[in-house]
């Protein structure tokens, strides 16, 4: 075998390797969240990687003139919708990230929220109340030792202020 040939055998073989890859790890993602730029992302590696395949399949038999124009055709533009389909997916999913911080203000950090006390307890156990909704949170240990909490009834980023812990 050629260098040249394995190349070309390692380049789609690889290709198809990584598109799976990403597509296992995607799907999860737009199972839990439903957001739209995770499936555009799916999709386009899904026709990605058929095109690949018939690349290497259907594009290296004998075709007449007319087949040959009709598959490159379809091949190309196949190519061009990808390229638009996960740059679509990728703005959407870069600008909800944008707006799921665009509440903690990250520009200016003397501008953001004082971050919320916890409350020990004389069991031992943390407690935190959520400044949005008012729903008290017990707290694991492994939870009361982070900087952040994410309040399960209203989806807002509690920040945990470590130096306002008061006791009860």
């Amino acid at each position: 075998m050629s260098w040249l040939r394995f190349l070309h055998n390692a380049g789609w073989i690889t290709q198809i390797a990584v598109n799976v890859t990403a597509l296992y790890y995607i799907y999860p993602l737009y199972k839990r969240t439903r957001h739209k730029g995770f499936l555009l992302w799916g999709f386009a590696l899904l026709v990605a990687t058929f095109d690949v395949i018939c690349d290497h399949t259907i594009g290296l038999s004998r075709m007449t003139g007319a087949t040959y124009y009709i598959y490159f055709t379809a091949r190309y533009l196949a190519y061009i919708a990808v390229n638009i389909v996960s740059v679509i997916g990728t703005i959407l999913i870069i600008r909800s990230f944008l707006d799921m911080h665009a509440s903690l203000n990250l520009e200016n950090p003397a501008d953001k929220p004082a971050g919320v006390p916890i409350t020990i307890n004389q069991d031992g156990s943390s407690t935190l109340t959520c400044p949005s909704c008012g729903t008290d949170w017990e707290l694991t240990p492994a939870e009361s030792r982070k900087s952040a909490f994410t309040c399960q009834e209203c989806n807002k980023v509690i920040e945990i202020d470590d130096n306002k812990a008061g006791d009860v």
